[in-house]
């Protein structure tokens, strides 16, 4: 009883943390990259669920995400994104070394 209750209260945390993480990305996509911000918000739900799950399969990327929709529509909805995206691969560069400025002055201190 008392081993459940710790697995669920560590799956707690892990959700909280997931949504957190979203959350950040979201608004880092929305400043660097100058999507729509429910682009942003699936892509950052999408980068959750390759981390969460280090596979690059479809319907596993869509079993992984949050999305309340069907796996096929989220699968759907992930093959199009692959398809008709068009990435500024200068602006996702400066993007990802704000990132890691970030990270490692957070790790300084």
């Amino acid at each position: 009883m008392k081993n459940q209750i710790k697995r669920k209260s560590k799956k707690k945390q892990k959700n909280v943390f997931k949504k957190r993480l979203r959350k950040k990305l979201t608004r880092v996509l929305l400043n660097h990259m100058g999507w729509h911000k429910s682009i942003a918000n699936f892509v950052a739900g999408l980068a959750c669920a390759l981390l969460s799950i280090c596979n690059v399969w479809h319907k596993r990327l869509a079993q992984a995400s949050d999305s309340d929709a069907k796996i096929e529509s989220t699968t759907r909805r992930i093959q199009r994104f692959f398809v008709d995206c068009i990435i500024n691969y200068h602006c996702f560069s400066t993007m990802l070394y704000h990132c890691l400025l970030y990270t490692s002055d957070a790790a300084d201190e």
